[in-house]
C-alpha cells in the first residue's frame, strides 16, 4: 500500500514538472517572439531614415515618391512646351474658371484643382486628398530661387512656396497646410514674394555629377579642392512637371582634385531624380 502511494506521488510529481517546463517553454517563446517584433520594427525605421541630407530649410524626413511607377527614361524633364496638365496624375484641374494672376510677370498659374496623392511639400508624405494645388511656370530666363504666392477666398489664406525652378519649367506645387480644393470658391492672390539666382551651374567644367537611386556621386575633374559642395535636386512628374515646390540639398566635403565621392541623397530616384545645380560654398 505505502509503494503504490508512492509511486502515485512520484507520478504526480512528474506531471507537475512536465507542466511546468511547458509553461516556462510557452514564456520564453512569447519573449522571444516579442524581441524579434521589436528588432524588425527598429530595422524598418532605421531604413527609412536618411542622414546628411536638407530641403534647404528642413531636414528630410522619409522616402519621397512621386506615387508613379517609372523606370529611367520613362519621365521628360520639364522645360518650355512639356506641360501636359491632363497627364499630371493626380491632378485635377478645375475646367473654365478665371486663373489668378500674379505680380511677377514672369509667372504664370497655368492651372488650378485639387491633388490626391503624396504630400511632398514637408517630407512626411502623408497620403492626402483633393488638396489645393497650382501648376505654376517660370517664363524667366533664370532659374526661380524662391516664390512665395498666397492667396485668399475671402475667409481662408493659403501659402504655397516653390524652391529652384528652372527657366521655362513647370511645377505642381501643393498648399503648405493642406487645405482642401473647393470648386465653387473663388482663389484671389493677395501676396507674392519671389527672387532670382544671378547664376546657377552644374559646374561641368570642374564636376562631373551622377545620381543613382539613394545616393549622388560626385568627381572632381578640375584643379581645384572644395571645402564644401552642395547639390541640389528635384522630383520630377509625368505631364511635364516637378513634384513639388520643395527642392532637396545634399552636401559633399573635401573633394580633391581626381576625387570622386558619393552622399546620402535619401529622395533621389534614378527614374524621377534631376539635379539642377550644384553650389560651392566658400
Amino acid at each position: 500500500m505505502a509503494n503504490k502511494l508512492i509511486k502515485e506521488n512520484n507520478k504526480e510529481k512528474r506531471r507537475l514538472q512536465a507542466r511546468r517546463e511547458r509553461t516556462l517553454g510557452v514564456g520564453i517563446l512569447v519573449v522571444i517572439l516579442a524581441v524579434l517584433v521589436f528588432l524588425l520594427g527598429k530595422c524598418s525605421a532605421d531604413k527609412k531614415n536618411g542622414e546628411g541630407e536638407t530641403n534647404g530649410i528642413n531636414p528630410n524626413q522619409g522616402e519621397v515618391s512621386t506615387g508613379e511607377k517609372t523606370t529611367p527614361g520613362d519621365i521628360e524633364i520639364p522645360g518650355e512646351g512639356k506641360l501636359d496638365i491632363s497627364g499630371v496624375l493626380g491632378f485635377v484641374a478645375q475646367e473654365n474658371m478665371e486663373l489668378p494672376k500674379l505680380s511677377d510677370a514672369n509667372l504664370c498659374i497655368e492651372a488650378v484643382g485639387g491633388y490626391n496623392g503624396l504630400f511632398v511639400e514637408d517630407g512626411s508624405n502623408e497620403s492626402i486628398h483633393n488638396v489645393l494645388s497650382l501648376i505654376v511656370t517660370n517664363n524667366s530666363e533664370q532659374t526661380l530661387q524662391i516664390a512665395r504666392i498666397t492667396l485668399s477666398d475671402g475667409e481662408i489664406t493659403y501659402s504655397f512656396q516653390i524652391t529652384t525652378l528652372p527657366a521655362g519649367a513647370s511645377v505642381l506645387v501643393l498648399e503648405q497646410n493642406k487645405e482642401m480644393f473647393t470648386a465653387s470658391k473663388e482663389y484671389v492672390v493677395t501676396d507674392l514674394s519671389s527672387g532670382y539666382f544671378s547664376s546657377d551651374s552644374l559646374m561641368e567644367d570642374e564636376l562631373t555629377i551622377t545620381g543613382e537611386d539613394g545616393k549622388i556621386i560626385v568627381e572632381n575633374i578640375g584643379e581645384k579642392t572644395y571645402s564644401k559642395l552642395y547639390v541640389y535636386y528635384k522630383l520630377m512628374k509625368r505631364g511635364g512637371v516637378y513634384m513639388g515646390g520643395i527642392t532637396y540639398r545634399t552636401p559633399i566635403e573635401n573633394l580633391a582634385p581626381g576625387e570622386s565621392k558619393e552622399a546620402v541623397a535619401a529622395h533621389y530616384r534614378e527614374a524621377s531624380g534631376h539635379i539642377i545645380m550644384v553650389e560651392a560654398a566658400e
